[in-house]
């Protein structure tokens, strides 16, 4: 049996309305996707910023909630501007996982163009509060623990029960999906205040849920056919909200009292926990709750099926017995969820640790969120954080024990040589930090953010910009010594090997580079559109053959998801095609003999190096995002995105070892040292997991 260990207790509270809310309206936009090409997305916000402008009463203002632009270009945000700039009404806005995705200045080109992307004002007694949940460089949302710092103390600033509004582009506490990190834990932190509502987008439909009191409203696309929004009507005593079609009458989809009486649910173990029952409170339901249900890791796995009811012991009284099957040792979460007839819910979330036995785990909590992979050297771990610090952390007691502080986001993978550590930021820099003493020996400046992983070989630093071009540094000065101009940034960590540097880049191509020279060895187009790009694969190069990995058109029945390239000519010498999923954001790894990487469905491959052809697939259950597996010691040791941290034999896939580091997105690939496994997320968690290895005989790696 599993020991368990008790988690946090949390009770849903509500503040009664505080100062009084004069009446006014504001609307709502989303997902523009402004593109210099498509003129139809420009038609469509022109009229609705009209139409906007035209209703009576005038709204006060409107929320833009990302996704602004198609690629985050500057063209695309100036289009942006033009339209705004002609409103009658007020726009205020906030990024959009389009502002980062394919940027090659990201964010900063939006804070540039438009302001800071972190926005709070008061109007008529309701504070608005809107911020970036964009993640650098990816698809998905996150609302760091920074950030939740930064709302709770925002909220703090009104009298209690002062009704607030959220504004951001993932939608939180969605129902069916998981569109972001970290909203789990901000539902706690602004539990004791009166937030009546989160404005979002992303999804470019219209759909409302209603969490703890909560009303969660994502708006339709302005992009879409002819476009969406929602307008929001406050009164002195509730908000209403509305639907609105672009050319078309208003439907009410919600009515909220400002002064609401709220549903408490708490859990808490019976007994001991290792018995795995719980009990479940719920007070002042009035005959609102038509039943009781909970979920294991319900974010890992949304959607109805895999909520599981419970029966009631007594009024307002509710016990459930986990089952016997055992759950993987790790940080886990256990939700509770009182549901009303008309689907609202009111959910507690608690921490559900499981023990580990046999292997060792430490974990340092840097609050902020770590999106790039780790490095090592004897005695310490480095990271970056969002909060634009590299972390030194004591290996043995997982302390901190200094930080170097930047001007940006540090996401990209630092690299280690001797009393250094290299790395870059977004704040456009590139930063040579002694590992000792945490002091700065040299840093150089591009004119983008850093946004990729940092290489050394040989003496010398190798890194990719936004500005375009590929850094070659000495490491000892960081003088430049020679800077190669692609036509867009790169994100992966460069290979070295035998003189030429390799790395693809989101125009396409698959570059080869003299490392001393700097010129052009040979170059590959590889894909249709740069979404389709080998930008995020961080290559390997074994036997004279170097791989990376593509995004391919299913209906292109020639490309490959995989490819080998000669590292002297860049000729194709083998391509694999897989059977379903996708290697669109997999970075490849080999030991020699065979050539080892995951797809987003979470499928894990060994590839035989010499041809290609499969040596063997496993199925890890979970899907992966930017992941690349670590080859050690015969291990194959993968990261899964909601957190799963796995071990396989390499021979042959077989699971050798499993962990759960949390609910944190991880977009970092595992760093292996001895048998030890260093693992960041999103949560702001570095977990150390010692003691994984191969026992037993087995096929030597």
């Amino acid at each position: 049996m599993k020991t368990w260990i008790t988690g946090m207790l949390m009770t849903i509270a509500v503040g009664n309305a505080g100062s009084a809310v004069t009446p006014f309206t504001f609307a709502h936009i989303s997902d523009t996707h402004m593109a210099v090409r498509q003129t139809k997305f420009d038609e469509n916000l022109k009229n609705i910023l009209k139409e906007i402008s035209a209703t009576t009463p005038q709204p006060a203002f409107v929320l833009h909630t990302g996704d602004i632009t198609e690629m985050g270009s500057a063209d695309e945000f100036n289009l942006y501007k033009e339209n705004i700039k002609a409103s009658a009404v007020p726009v205020y806005s906030t990024p959009g996982n389009h502002e980062s995705r394919w940027a090659d200045q990201s964010i900063n080109r939006f804070a540039e163009m438009l302001g800071k992307p972190n926005i709070s004002f008061v109007k008529n007694g309701v504070r608005f509060i809107g911020w970036n949940s964009a993640i650098w460089l990816e698809h998905h949302g996150a609302i760091s623990g920074d950030t939740r710092r930064w709302i709770v103390g925002e909220l703090k600033k009104d009298p209690p029960g002062t009704p607030a509004v959220l504004f951001t582009h993932q939608p939180p506490m969605y129902p069916d999906s998981t569109y972001q990190t970290g909203d789990v834990e901000l539902w706690r932190d602004i539990a004791p205040y009166n937030v009546v509502l989160f404005a979002n987008g992303h999804g470019h439909i219209f759909k409302n849920w209603i969490v703890n009191g909560v009303v969660c409203h994502m708006t339709k696309g302005a992009m879409n056919e002819n476009g969406g929004y929602t307008l929001y009507e406050f009164t002195d005593s509730e908000m209403k909200v509305y639907d609105k079609l672009y050319g078309q009458d208003k439907k009410l989809v919600a009515s909220i009292p400002l002064k609401r009486s709220p549903i408490g649910v708490t859990l808490k173990p019976v007994g001991a926990v290792a018995d795995r029952t719980f009990e479940v409170r719920v007070t002042n339901t009035n005959g609102r709750v038509s039943k009781v249900e909970y979920a294991i890791d319900h974010h890992q796995r949304p959607g109805d099926s895999n909520w599981h009811a419970i029966t009631a012991a007594s009024a307002g009284t509710y016990r459930f017995t986990l089952p016997e099957a055992e759950l993987v040792p790790g940080r886990h979460t256990l939700a509770v969820r009182a549901v009303e007839p008309d689907g609202s819910i009111w959910v507690n979330v608690i921490d559900l640790p499981v023990a580990q036995g046999n292997n060792p785990v430490r974990v340092f909590d840097a609050v902020t969120a770590l999106q790039g992979p780790c490095a090592v050297d004897a005695t310490s771990v480095y990271v970056g954080g969002w909060d634009g610090k590299l972390y030194s952390v004591d290996k043995a007691a997982m302390k901190k024990k200094w930080t170097f502080a930047t001007r940006g986001a540090v996401i990209g993978a630092p690299a280690v040589s001797g009393s250094l550590v290299v790395f870059g930021s977004t704040d456009r820099s590139v930063y040579a930090v002694d590992t000792k003493t945490g002091k700065k020996v040299w840093a150089f400046p591009t004119t983008g953010p850093i946004q990729g992983h940092t290489a050394v070989s040989g003496g010398r630093v190798f890194v990719a910009s936004g500005d375009h071009n590929l850094y070659c540094l000495d490491l000892k000065t960081g003088k430049k010594l020679w800077a190669y101009p692609m036509k867009m940034h790169a994100q992966a960590r460069p290979a070295v090997v035998d003189g030429v540097v390799f790395v693809g880049a989101w125009d396409n191509t698959f570059y080869a580079i003299n490392a001393s020279t700097g010129t052009l060895n040979w170059s590959k187009r590889i894909g249709t559109s740069i979404f389709f790009s080998p930008a995020v694969s961080s290559p390997c190069v074994v036997d004279g053959k170097v791989i990376t990995t593509a995004a391919i058109v299913p209906a292109d029945k020639a490309a490959f998801h995989v490819l080998a390239l000669d590292t002297e000519t860049g000729e194709t010498v083998w391509g694999h095609r897989m059977e379903e999923g996708s290697a669109a954001y997999a970075s490849p790894t080999s030991d020699g003999r065979r050539v080892f990487l995951a797809n987003l469905s979470g499928d894990l491959f060994a590839l035989n190096l010499n041809d290609g052809s499969l040596a063997w697939k496993t199925k890890m259950g979970e899907t992966t995002y930017d992941c690349r597996p670590t080859y050690t010691n015969r291990l194959v040791v993968c990261n899964n995105l909601f957190g799963g941290l796995r071990a396989y034999n390499a021979a042959n896939g077989e699971p050798v070892f499993q962990y759960k580091t949390g609910a944190g997105l991880q977009f970092a690939w595992p760093t292996v040292d001895g048998t030890t496994i260093y693992q960041p997320s999103m949560d702001g968690t570095l977990t150390s997991v010692s003691g994984v290895s191969l026992t037993g005989t087995g096929e030597a790696g």
